[in-house]
């Protein structure tokens, strides 16, 4: 999410609405808060850590769930992805 938010709390806010995301199982709410996987803010700690995005992406459907997790290890490497993966399908 893009807006700016004042007295330091973009944190917090973010935090909440991912709570808030996972808790009502909404899709398009985690799809934007999740972002694209190949930017730079994805692979570093920023407002979602890798516990809230593997939350996040339990929302998704299997296959996107699977094409933005690919989409973020093509980009930032596996050393960051084994949780994200985690909430992947296995064959």
């Amino acid at each position: 999410m893009a807006l700016p938010v004042a007295d330091d709390w973009q944190g917090e806010l973010h935090a909440a609405w991912c709570r808030a995301a996972v808790r009502q199982r909404d899709a398009a709410w985690s799809r934007a808060l999740l972002g694209e996987p190949s930017a730079p803010e994805a692979g570093g700690p920023g407002a979602v850590s890798l516990a809230e995005r593997a939350k996040l992406l339990g929302t998704l459907d299997a296959a996107e769930r699977a094409e933005w997790v690919a989409g973020f290890i093509e980009t930032h490497g596996l050393s960051e992805a084994f949780q994200l993966l985690g909430v992947c399908a296995t064959p």
